[in-house]
């Protein structure tokens, strides 16, 4: 983590309930081609876990 990140200013200016950073694993920001797949593989499904607990948390306060 970061301190100053746009997920920092998405919290703490702009008032959002929830903000994140994806960060590629290796602290590289040009994996080689070879974990290209694998990253996004892993990335999808972080994304995946993240957008079930925003429906859960805030879905149901639509209805």
């Amino acid at each position: 983590a970061a301190a100053g990140g746009s997920d920092d200013w998405a919290m703490g200016v702009a008032g959002a309930d929830l903000s994140y950073t994806i960060e590629l694993p290796g602290g590289r920001f040009d994996p080689p081609a070879n974990r290209i797949t694998p990253v996004g593989i892993e990335t999808f499904e972080a994304i995946k876990v993240f957008g079930n607990y925003v429906e859960e948390k805030y879905a149901a306060h639509r209805e």
